[in-house]
């Protein structure tokens, strides 16, 4: 299997995992940008840029999910070459 399948399994699972527990993120993380790493809530920030920069840096070619936790319970996910990213719209940008 190549390697790009399964860091795409590995965010679909993150993405699965997040969907359970949208409550739980909520109360902790609302508004807050999270980093996914095996089930659990690694890192958090206000500033995406910042954590994925602490993410890159500690998990270097881990694939780890970054999500904004938001009170929408889903977000279209848009492929960017290898990586999986939430859609952004305009305000987010």
């Amino acid at each position: 299997m190549r390697t790009w399948e399964l860091d795409r399994r590995k965010i679909s699972e993150e993405s699965r995992i997040y969907q359970r527990h949208p409550a739980e993120l909520k109360t902790h993380y609302l508004g807050e940008y999270i980093a996914m790493h095996a089930g659990q809530v690694v890192d958090h920030d206000t500033d995406c840029v910042a954590l994925r920069q602490r993410v890159c840096q500690q998990f270097q070619h881990t694939p780890v999910m970054i999500t904004l936790v938001e009170e929408v319970a889903e977000r279209p996910i848009a492929r960017h070459g290898f990586r999986m990213e939430a859609a952004f719209t305009d305000k987010h940008k």
